[in-house]
Formats: C-alpha cells, structure tokens, sequence
C-alpha cells in the first residue's frame, strides 16, 4: 500500500475521497448501508450536489470515542495505533482511511462505536455485514493477511464488556468478490453507467475470532500470541521496503 499524506477531515481529505472508493463506501455500493443507497454513493463520487444525510449524531459520537476506543486498545494490547491514509498500490481508486494502524505489527484496525446489537455481534466474536465488508476492503488496500475490529459501546454495558475485539482473517474469495464489486462499480462512476447491480457475497465464509487480552502480535518483533493466534506479518507497508 501507499501511505498519503492528507489530514482526516481537513478539505484536502474530503477531495481525495472522491478520487476513488473507502472503507465507508463498500456497505454502500453493496447495498448494506442504512444511510447511502448505490445510486447515491453514485452520484456523490460523480460530484453532484445532493442533500445531507440524517446521521450527523452517529458520526459525531463516532468521532468523540474513537480516540478513547484506541487508548483502550493500546491499554488493553500494548500496541500503540496512528490513524493513517492510504492506497492501494497497483489499484489507486481504493482508498482507506484507517481508523488505526500498528507500523510495527503491520496491523490495520476498524474503530466503530455501533448501536447496542452490533456490540453483542462482536461481544460474541463476529463483525456485523456492514461492517465486515469495510474489513475486508482494508484487508484488500493495505495488503495485511489480518485486521482488528474494535468495537467500543460504553452505553448499557459492564466495563469489562464496553471494548469488543474481533480478528478479522484475510479470506481470498472474499477479498477477490469485493475488489471485482468495486472495478464494477468505479467503472460506472468514470462511464457515467448506472451502478451494477450489488453482487451476493457469502460473507459467512469470512474468518472471524474475538481477541481476548493479553495478545501479543507476531509482528517484526517476534513475539508470540498469548491468547490468540498470532498474524503472519504482511507486506512493509511503505513504497522503500516494498
């Protein structure tokens, strides 16, 4: 992958995600999404002026705990987390802005602080569809054989239970369903075609486990899982030790 060097949420970020598809925008063009229908993921990539979405509480929210979300994390783990950007490095209209990423454990991670159901999902160590497909489309751009989903609800819940951590397992067929989804859909946008129709994709094939602290990657530092199965290290994530 390519790291990019632009701020999240500055207006340089906002134009650089309309050159091509996010994490966000894969419940979308695959018809998962409560918010954004294909058309309108459509639309907004082409640059049309369309109106807001009614879901300005949940992104904020999503925002305030996101930054808690990593402190547990590296509490909880030991592994420190830096929100990044990046590309793909052949295919550079899929784009991800990673919630986290661990340069020495080469370990992508996806923050959500979802509704009170999808908590218990990942409670009991699976990653709701909407949000396993934005899993895999950071599995598909950073090239990482594993990623982390951090699920983190402080609402309704005992302490020991308001931090989810679910290992998301790079499967192939998923990974290649979604890059072949997303040519499809890209290719509308730059045609000016309707969206493809959204393709039916088994997402219960995807290989999901719950992450139980203590854990200890197998990372470039050689250390050894001490509750989970450590991810074999994935390809240097920068253009010089590729």
């Amino acid at each position: 992958m390519h790291i990019v060097d632009v701020v999240p949420g500055s207006p340089a970020w906002h134009a650089w995600r309309r050159t091509g598809l996010g994490g966000s925008d894969a419940p979308a063009l695959l018809g998962l999404s409560r918010h954004r229908t294909p058309a309108r993921l459509l639309r907004e990539k082409r640059g049309e002026p369309l109106p807001p979405i009614d879901d300005t509480l949940a992104l904020a929210r999503g925002r305030v705990l996101e930054p808690l979300a990593r402190d547990r994390y590296r509490a909880l783990f030991g592994v420190s987390l830096q929100p990044i950007c990046c590309m793909h490095e052949t295919e550079r209209f899929l784009l991800a802005s990673l919630d986290g990423w661990s340069e020495a454990e080469r370990l992508p991670v996806e923050i959500k602080a979802p509704r009170r159901a999808e908590h218990r999902e990942a409670l009991a160590g699976r990653v709701p569809r909407s949000f396993l497909c934005q899993c895999v489309h950071v599995l598909l751009v950073t090239g990482a054989p594993l990623a982390h989903f951090v699920s983190l609800q402080p609402d309704g819940f005992a302490p020991r239970d308001q931090l989810a951590v679910v290992a998301v397992r790079a499967d192939p067929r998923l990974v290649d369903e979604l890059l072949l989804a997303e040519r499809s859909f890209w290719r509308a946008v730059e045609t000016g075609e309707p969206p493809p129709r959204p393709p039916r994709i088994d997402w219960s094939r995807a290989r999901t486990e719950k992450v139980r602290a203590p854990f200890q990657t197998a990372g470039v530092s050689g250390r050894t899982s001490a509750s989970a199965p450590s991810p074999p290290a994935s390809p240097a994530p920068r253009r010089p030790r590729s």
